[in-house]
């Protein structure tokens, strides 16, 4: 297999650290050790994220790299004449990669496999936040709301700027939910986003990143060390809240694969409810309102084909089926015709004697 080129990448506010240029691409896949932690091997079984669309707006995605071939498509290019399908910093291909990594070798077993593999990521690459005081990224978020993404992450750092809001309050108005990593919205907190913070392989707070305090929805994700894809068919491992925005996103993109009825708040309140587990006590100032966790979500809701299935249509679904799995139990049969002929000499015999009562 081939060799590996050290890369580093610098995502949102934290420190990125270099893959050993001897790395496999078979050790990147091993050093993904949040895919045990979140279970997602067993989640992937019931949703991949397939048929959803991720709205990524960062610094473009280098779609050439072998563990995102066929996994992004071309949004916008803003605040300059780039293509959203190249990279100019890395933190876009890290994310992309964390989020919806398909890998590549035999059966895809080599390489970022993402959170939501089956999903899609459209790029918005913006290259120069600074420009005309944030107009490009609200004018990123309104193109991927207009074009009918199913999820935003907004993991460009930039600063707070009412256009920005105001079409995140359309995207949501829209049933589009968006997740922001904690930190990197300079001079404010967006409100009706998801604030991503990070955590270390030991469910604490990342040192370093930014805690939850203030935002009004906020998830907490594995981000420390995540080994990520970065342009020019390169790996590294990075650290910061925008890994563990790309992992909030990923999950959203599962459930909603797999309740495709569950949009916009909707789908932010399952995933507080039902797709997270309790931080530690006293924790909540850091941590924010839960743990990630897929699994849970996926388990709680059902599977792709009946998603949210109700007891009563669960009960419906046994009696026309029967007890063999499919086909009809003769023994169950057997009892709906007896039951139907003891109705029918009830029903006889009563009229007789009402018949004899009246001509009495």
């Amino acid at each position: 297999m081939r060799s590996l080129r050290p890369a580093a990448v610098l995502v949102s506010i934290a420190v990125a650290l270099a893959v050993p240029g001897v790395a496999q691409a078979d050790d990147i896949r091993d050093g993904q050790w949040h895919l045990t932690s979140l279970d997602l091997p067993a989640a992937h079984e019931i949703s991949t994220g397939d048929g959803i669309v991720v709205g990524l707006i960062d610094s473009g995605v280098d779609a050439q790299h072998p563990d995102l071939v066929s996994a992004v498509t071309a949004g916008k290019a803003l605040s300059g004449s780039f293509d959203p399908l190249t990279d100019s910093t890395g933190t876009g291909t890290a994310v992309a990669s964390i989020l919806a990594g398909r890998g590549h070798g035999e059966a895809g077993a080599d390489g970022v496999l993402g959170v939501a593999p089956g999903a899609t990521v459209m790029s918005v690459s913006v290259a120069d936040t600074a420009i005309g005081g944030g107009q490009y990224i609200a004018e990123a978020v309104k193109f991927l709301t207009d074009s009918g993404v199913d999820v935003i992450a907004l993991t460009a750092k930039h600063s707070f700027n009412e256009p920005t809001q105001d079409g995140i309050r359309a995207a949501a108005q829209a049933s589009i939910p968006v997740v922001v990593p904690a930190g990197s919205v300079e001079g404010g907190n967006y409100s009706e986003v998801v604030t991503a913070i990070a955590v270390d392989a030991q469910e604490q707070h990342l040192e370093g990143t930014t805690p939850a305090a203030g935002a009004q929805y906020s998830v907490a994700a594995p981000a420390q060390d995540i080994p990520a894809a970065a342009p020019g068919e390169q790996y590294a491992s990075v650290s910061g809240t925008a890994a563990a925005a790309a992992i909030i996103a990923g999950t959203l993109a599962l459930i909603k694969s797999s309740q495709p009825g569950l949009a916009g708040p909707a789908l932010i309140q399952y995933l507080l409810s039902e797709g997270t587990k309790p931080v530690p006590p006293g924790q909540e100032e850091l941590l924010g309102q839960g743990l990630v966790d897929p699994l849970a979500a996926l388990s709680t809701g059902g599977g792709p084909e009946n998603p949210g299935s109700t007891d009563e249509e669960a009960t419906d679904g046994a009696l026309s089926a029967g007890a063999s799995g499919g086909s009809p139990d003769p023994l169950l049969i057997a009892g709906i015709a007896l039951a139907g002929l003891l109705s029918q000499v009830a029903l006889v015999g009563y009229a007789r004697l009402a018949g004899r009562r009246k001509v009495a």
